[in-house]
């Protein structure tokens, strides 16, 4: 089916947000350091394809603990959910964040390759 924009999360899609911003902080090349805290959910959309796909952007800010740096960073996330197979998976090629273009100035060029 078609996607449906969700204004208000139930418990089970406030479950799914927390899981993507659990995987967040362990994923490959996840920055270090200053943690951060999970200030809100937003553009939730969840799609029925073969279980749900649920699409959301995370806004987060580093805690108050660590740094003085009160910058919002956004993560735009996929996850897949199949709770018959036990599975749920954060889409990582399709995951996008601020914090992540701002890390790597340098853009993926092939060598060789005409630009």
């Amino acid at each position: 089916g078609a996607p449906t924009q969700v204004d208000s999360l139930d418990a089970d899609q406030q479950e799914i947000a927390d899981f993507a911003f659990s995987q967040l902080s362990t994923r490959p090349g996840a920055p270090v350091g200053c943690t951060k805290n999970l200030l809100r959910v937003e553009n939730f959309s969840q799609q029925v394809v073969q279980g749900s796909l649920f699409k959301f952007d995370l806004v987060m800010q580093h805690d108050s603990a660590c740094t003085n740096d009160n910058t919002q960073s956004k993560c735009s996330m996929v996850v897949w959910d199949k709770p018959w197979e036990n599975y749920r998976e954060v889409q990582w090629d399709q995951v996008n964040c601020d914090e992540d273009d701002n890390n790597d100035e340098t853009e993926s060029f092939i060598v060789g390759a005409p630009t």
